[in-house]
């Protein structure tokens, strides 16, 4: 009997590089362009593809992880292309899927979408959705091993925090997690001065810790600032921006000071500063048989002007390096009017990061940036159990005295109560 293979697509633990031989759910639609005709969303991959034959043919269980967050034009792309392509007309093609996910979380992201048209997006939604099994697991993994009273109030609140009507809305963090209102002294207590002089010399002072924000504004604020108190000279690299698509018409013929000012998810800053030590995050797939995927927090060890030499912070692949080019980067057509290229190292600062950009994550270490309130389902809950024990939680708000948050859940997203597994 020929020995099958069982392919992981674990999104965010091979992001982190936890998952040897995994990738990302993009990998399977990328080998080919997606395509979507009326609303009718295809895989570009043919038969005789080599990872068709390869890998495809031979799958015997495909593991998908942190499916609330992803549109569920994935889902249907690929339920389509193995129909195709293997020849079988059932769902995924009679391949067995395990899926993997919190409903808590946060919900695919759509671009300027309403309330509606984000839950519309959301798996749960799908019209083959009555086709799984759903199994609860209802233990928390990553304060299982804190077993201090406070630990154990707050896996409880957080049990509760989205299935609590009285939780939603403007609410009081519990009594024994640490709030701030000094901007200055909340980004200290997460990175000591006394630490940061020497960070060069203990990289994994950031492998542990960061600072999460609901708006990026914040985050670029927090890693300027943080950057400043660590040693080392800065350097800056300024990317080379030009405007794409009807570069025949005036309007298109932009001057670059105006380009390098704008920003969009999934693009680098124009002016990207570092030091030698800093933690920053790939923003883009580089080598994934060797960790270096997107999200993957890695540490600067030099820096030239066309090129980066960086290492894995930590996980699986810890230690790793590689050197980075500058590469053209692309924005949406939405994003802008136009498409934004920029030639720019893929890499953003991570002392500080987004809480969207945080789900998966597991860290000793979290700080919690709520000046300015969270504004979707879900992203309350996953900034609030990032972290392994509560007393290394600290949340800076603008109003210390009153401890109060926003908390938004969309109850129609959440999945019923069940026996748990």
């Amino acid at each position: 009997m020929r020995k099958k293979k069982t392919r992981a697509e674990k999104r965010k633990e091979m992001k982190k590089g936890l998952l040897r031989g995994g990738m990302t759910t993009r990998a399977p639609v990328s080998h080919g362009v997606a395509t979507v005709l009326h609303r009718v969303v295809v895989c570009g991959l043919k038969p005789r593809d080599e990872f068709v034959q390869s890998v495809l043919r031979h799958v015997a269980l495909i593991i998908w992880d942190e499916v609330p967050m992803q549109h569920q034009d994935c889902f249907a792309a690929v339920d389509r292309t193995f129909r195709d392509l293997l020849k079988v007309d059932v769902l995924f093609a009679g391949i067995p899927v395990v899926f993997g996910g919190d409903f808590a979380q946060i919900p695919p992201v759509v671009p300027n979408g309403s309330k509606a048209e984000t839950m519309m997006a959301s798996i749960r939604y799908w019209a083959n959705w009555g086709h799984f099994t759903v199994l609860h697991l209802t233990e928390n993994m990553r304060l299982r091993g804190a077993t201090s009273p406070e630990n154990l109030q707050y896996a409880e609140y957080l049990s509760r925090l989205s299935y609590t009507p009285e939780l939603y809305g403007a609410i009081s963090l519990p009594p024994y997690i640490k709030v701030y209102e000094d901007y200055e002294k909340f980004y200290a207590t997460l990175f000591p001065p006394g630490l940061m002089a020497g960070a060069r010399e203990t990289p994994e002072l950031f492998a542990e810790r960061a600072i999460l924000a609901s708006h990026n504004t914040a985050v670029a604020e927090l890693n300027s600032d943080v950057l400043q108190t660590m040693g080392g000279d800065a350097q800056t690299f300024v990317s080379v921006d030009h405007a794409e698509q009807g570069a025949d018409d005036e309007a298109f013929h932009m001057d670059v000071e105006y380009l390098h000012t704008l920003e969009t998810s999934g693009i680098p800053p124009a002016r990207l500063t570092l030091k030698v030590g800093a933690p920053v995050m790939l923003m883009r797939n580089m080598n994934p048989a060797n960790g270096f995927c997107n999200g993957t927090r890695c540490i600067v060890k030099r820096m030239h002007s066309r090129a980066l030499e960086i290492e894995i912070a930590a996980g699986e692949y810890q230690g790793r390096c590689t050197t980075l080019p500058r590469i053209l980067c692309n924005s949406k057509t939405s994003d802008f009017g136009f498409i934004l290229t920029r030639r720019q190292f893929p890499v953003q600062l991570c002392f500080a990061i987004s809480i969207n950009k945080s789900q998966g994550q597991s860290l000793p270490v979290v700080g919690l940036d709520l000046r300015n309130s969270v504004f979707s389902h879900g992203q309350l809950y996953v900034a609030l159990s990032r972290v392994t024990d509560v007393s290394k939680l600290h949340i800076l708000l603008r109003d210390q005295a009153s401890r109060t948050v926003e908390n938004i859940v969309w109850p129609e997203l959440l999945l019923p109560a069940e026996s748990a597994v």
